[in-house]
């Protein structure tokens, strides 16, 4: 994979999404930023990111045969393979909130905003944004935030964890794209 590590951006989601279109990167090409000061959920929320302390990432993710039907496969993948990695942490209490938060008991850790480009009825090729708070333990007016190190008093090293979730993603991209090989 081709990680492109950024002091701050906007958004990683949107770095990416400039960068596909200008130069349609390699597959799995990763945009990392140690602030993501603009960074966006779904239905225009926000995402609170004090820098340096999170893991602010997304990743480029081409498709060969996967149908646009099959966009949410490609979502439980994701959160499949967020969940086995912290499950590997020993973050306490995982589960996913479908269909795009990671939660650590009552506590949100992660969100996943995935952006598909579409050619006909095939889904092209996924950006895939994960914020998942690690090292941040004040988060304001956010009473339902979380973060690794809240949930379990350690504290993580971002490039490592960033490894882990990306070798997760690999595995569980691959068995989504098996599926959609069968007739």
């Amino acid at each position: 994979m081709n990680i492109i590590k950024l002091d701050a951006t906007r958004s990683t989601n949107e770095t990416l999404k400039t960068l596909w279109q200008e130069k349609r990167p390699e597959d799995g090409t990763v945009i990392w930023a140690l602030d993501q000061y603009g960074g966006r959920g779904q239905k225009g929320t926000s995402w609170e990111s004090e820098p340096g302390k999170n893991l602010t990432f997304s990743v480029l993710k081409k498709f060969d045969r996967l149908n646009v039907q099959q966009h949410f496969a490609l979502n439980m993948a994701v959160s499949m393979a967020l969940y086995e990695g912290l499950i590997e942490l020993g973050i306490p209490e995982i589960a996913v909130k479908w269909p795009n938060d990671i939660m650590s008991g009552s506590g949100k850790i992660c969100g996943i905003l995935i952006e598909n480009f579409v050619k006909a009825t095939k889904l092209h090729a996924s950006v895939i944004g994960i914020g998942l708070n690690t090292n941040q333990e004040d988060f304001g007016h956010l009473r339902t935030a979380a973060s690794l190190k809240t949930v379990t008093g350690n504290e993580f090293d971002l490039e490592n964890l960033l490894a882990l979730l990306l070798r997760k993603m690999e595995v569980q991209w691959q068995r989504v794209e098996s599926a959609s090989l069968a007739p």
